[in-house]
């Protein structure tokens, strides 16, 4: 029996996976190649190429995961029998699994995380993030999150086979037991440790900007003043914070909870097929392009950066993140605290107090943060 190839059908399902996949892939695209053109930039005006920093690294991975998850999106055709072979169960295991676009998924999950926990340690604890993302420990910590992504959707390789009656894709748990612990764990991996890790990492985040804000009040009296100006910029980057965890929140939970039933056996067997998974997963998949959107009416230095790109002129800058920064705003979605670094704040080193050195107080300068 030969295999049979179902073509794409034009659908409601069919439209939002194109619609999304041009949006992420566009998206996606304007941060990596904002990213390159950041660098050569800086290298043509210095005349080196300088190193990449943790947050550059983690949000080159991340581009890079969004991107090829905007990639696997798009709509293809499947096939409806396959032949029981090797052939027939490499395609159910790798292809009709969806294992690449589900490894990018944590992937990219993975690396929010890791770049809220970075955002966190270099705002809360300077010394130590210096000491913990030096040479190339992120590009370390980048690779073993792609290593851990593949390693947890390797249950499509154990627990899918192949109908010998039907000649489909099916899924094939040993046990109702194994299947209820591969639900729970991928639950608790995938979905509620990070979120619980985003959530903690950047209200300690923004308790330590409030207390950094109270001290130059304490200082600064001038409404001219860099307190001032950081009290302002609290105000926009909680605002943005609220706005992309509560994002990623709400695109992932419904997914992420009704697969968990699924596994757990408390929903129809046939879930997976049915237009409600293929609805919260398109839902989830929003999480990946909303970012760029959220960042494009929300930061006017975003949009000058792209308006930049797009008539190929290069800016100078005495702020030499503020490409890189940018680029955080728009593709991470949970490191706004750089945004802060960049855009309003001139970050020269680590410092645990922040100390304003102003013998004209109607002059106002940049804030020394980190």
């Amino acid at each position: 029996m030969a295999f049979v190839v179902e073509p794409i059908e034009l659908n409601w399902k069919t439209i939002l996976r194109i619609i999304f996949a041009t949006v992420g892939i566009v998206g996606n695209a304007v941060v990596v190649t904002v990213y390159a053109r950041k660098r050569g930039v800086t290298g043509r005006r210095t005349g080196r190429r300088l190193p990449r920093s943790a947050t550059d690294t983690f949000i080159l991975n991340l581009a890079c995961a969004d991107l090829l998850t905007s990639i696997n999106i798009i709509p293809r055709p499947y096939l409806s029998r396959v032949e029981n072979n090797a052939l027939g169960h490499t395609y159910c295991r790798l292809i009709n699994s969806d294992f690449f676009l589900w490894t990018s998924i944590v992937a990219s999950i993975f690396t929010l995380t890791f770049v809220s926990v970075e955002r966190f340690l270099a705002i809360v604890y300077p010394l130590k993030y210096r000491r913990l993302f030096s040479g190339n420990r992120a590009r370390t910590i980048s690779l073993g999150i792609w290593l851990l992504s593949l390693t947890l959707n390797t249950f499509n390789i154990y627990c899918v086979s192949i109908d010998p009656v039907a000649l489909t894709c099916i899924s094939a748990y040993p046990s109702a037991s194994f299947q209820k612990f591969v639900g729970a764990g991928l639950f608790i991996a995938e979905f509620f440790i990070p979120m619980i890790v985003m959530i903690v990492a950047h209200v300690l985040a923004i308790r330590a900007l409030r207390a950094h804000a109270r001290t130059l009040l304490s200082r600064n009296e001038s409404p001219n003043s860099p307190a001032y100006s950081l009290l302002h910029t609290r105000r926009k980057v909680i605002e943005m914070l609220l706005a992309v965890v509560v994002t990623f929140i709400l695109c992932w939970s419904g997914d992420q909870v009704l697969f968990l039933a699924y596994n757990l056996g408390t929903t129809d067997p046939d879930y997976l097929s049915s237009d409600i998974y293929q609805a919260f997963f398109l839902v989830a998949f929003v999480n990946s392009c909303a970012n760029p959107i959220i960042y494009t009416f929300k930061n006017q230095k975003f949009r000058l950066a792209v308006k930049g790109l797009i008539i190929c002129r290069d800016r100078p800058s005495n702020r030499v993140s503020d490409v890189s920064t940018l680029t955080v705003g728009v593709e991470n979605g949970l490191s706004q605290i750089t945004l802060i670094n960049a855009l309003f704040l001139t970050t020269r080193g680590s410092y645990p107090e922040p100390q304003v050195k102003n013998a004209n107080p109607a002059i106002s300068h940049p804030v020394h943060l980190l």
